[in-house]
């Protein structure tokens, strides 16, 4: 038995990953449940009292103006610090009576979140979702504490070489386009940011016609209708804002060494390039592909970097996508005397990829990994919410929780080798380096814009 197979039951990873090999629903099936201008996937199961409702709004971070910087991640946070009548305090004791949890946050391209609560309390929970959305507060006490909590992380993470080094890569990598820029936001902009900034993003961006919601746990079709109108109905029919839309990325064509020099005992080291978007035909085979190159124990990457050669405690790649651009992105530490080293390996892997393709048994273990190991992603019902909201944001069919073991079976040697050699061209290799490394000769220095 490999070290693939060995390690089946590792943590799962990628988005990717998961949606390829996601097991069939073992309730009852999926259902499409419509009420109040909104449409959402059911998955019903009475097994255990509770309810997850997951939903995403379309327009996040990367509509932020670069003057406002920082506004939607700003935005998603506040929405529980108060609404309605009740402020801060009020709205947080209101959840907790009723054994309720609300998370929200912003990603480059939505407003994304999650409610879970018991399902006997669902109707006055989703009560409390609805006022969220749609009637928040942003009081100056809350607007004020939350600025100065998202400046304080910006400056803490100036000091990891992690953050700066994913900085240098993405800001590369993106160039002009709005996904160049933390979601986070910048120090420079977050002081600036009012509530009225916030009450325009909100006024512009909600609106039902931008809403993916998918449900999971103790509830019927009847009691989701309610449910559906009490968290979305006082949203407006249709997003003044309207769509979205962000201009596709054009990434670069040519291999490029990024290094953002700062004072560490280690670099870290992002790589990466163009991936496969998910309605590539060659995505299946992507999938299987980056698996078997640094999906984890056993694969290529922990293989020749760290086991053979005890570089570095853990290195991994895989698929990334955005809505305007699909990336690979892989990252590792490492000491700074070994850097030049672990850079090498990786371009020699990935070299090797492309030349030659997985072999049989890697084809074999990989698919077997992600075709078997993948029940642990639905551990719990607000897991399987947000499975079913990812299929919805990839335009998947409703059941392709039942048809993706086949879908991954079919990926061939040939195809795989075919797509290897797009996924892992050379010319398909950036890399950014922070830290203070030695025996790098002729990378690019940069600095880092969004440290400001």
């Amino acid at each position: 038995m490999t070290a693939l197979r060995q390690s089946i039951f590792g943590l799962i990873g990628a988005l990717g990953l998961a949606l390829a090999g996601m097991p069939a629903l073992a309730a009852s099936p999926v259902q499409e449940v419509q009420a109040h201008g909104v449409s959402a996937w059911l998955q019903s199961d009475p097994a255990v009292p509770v309810v997850a409702i997951a939903f995403q709004i379309e327009g996040g971070a990367a509509t932020d103006p670069p003057t406002l910087q920082g506004r939607a991640s700003l935005l998603a946070d506040l929405l529980t610090e108060g609404a309605g009548e009740m402020d801060d305090r009020a709205f947080k004791e209101r959840l907790a009576n009723l054994s309720a949890t609300i998370s929200i946050q912003a990603t480059q391209d939505g407003i994304s979140g999650m409610l879970y609560t018991l399902s006997k309390n669902l109707p006055e929970a989703a009560d409390m979702l609805g006022l969220a959305l749609s009637a928040p507060r942003f009081d100056p006490a809350a607007l004020e504490r939350a600025q100065a909590s998202h400046i304080a992380g910006l400056i803490s993470a100036r000091e990891r070489p992690s953050r700066r080094a994913y900085r240098a890569f993405l800001e590369t990598v993106f160039g002009s386009h709005p996904y160049a820029r933390s979601v986070k936001g910048r120090v420079a902009t977050l002081q600036k940011i009012t509530a009225d900034d916030l009450v325009a993003f909100r006024e512009q961006r909600f609106g039902r016609d931008r809403l993916l919601v998918t449900v999971a746990g103790d509830v019927t079709p009847a009691g989701m209708k309610d449910a559906l109108g009490r968290a979305f109905g006082a949203l407006p029919e249709m997003a003044p804002g309207g769509p979205a839309d962000l201009p596709t990325v054009a990434l670069p064509s040519t291999p490029i060494r990024l290094l953002a020099e700062m004072a560490a005992p280690q670099s870290t080291i992002v790589f990466g390039g163009r991936g496969v978007p998910r309605n590539d035909p060659d995505w299946r085979a992507a999938t299987v592909l980056m698996q078997i190159m640094g999906g984890g124990f056993g694969t290529r990457l922990m293989s020749e970097v760290r086991e053979k050669r005890g570089l570095v405690y853990g290195i991994s790649a895989g698929l990334t996508e955005l809505d305007a651009a699909a990336l690979v992105i892989g990252s590792a530490s490492t000491n700074n005397a070994t850097v030049a080293e672990t850079v090498a390996v990786v371009e020699a892997e990935w070299a090797r990829m492309a030349e030659q393709g997985p072999t049989a048994e890697e084809l074999a273990d990989a698919k077997a990994y992600i075709t078997g190991s993948l029940p642990l992603a639905l551990d719990s019902t607000s897991a399987i919410a947000d499975t079913l909201l990812a299929i919805r944001t990839y335009n998947l069919p409703m059941d392709y929780l039942n048809r993706r073991a086949a879908l991954i079976e079919s990926v061939t040697l040939e195809e795989a080798a075919a797509v290897a050699k797009r996924l892992f061209r050379p010319d398909n290799l950036i890399f950014a380096v922070a830290g203070a490394p030695t025996g790098l000769t002729g990378w690019r220095p940069i600095a880092v814009k969004d440290d400001d």
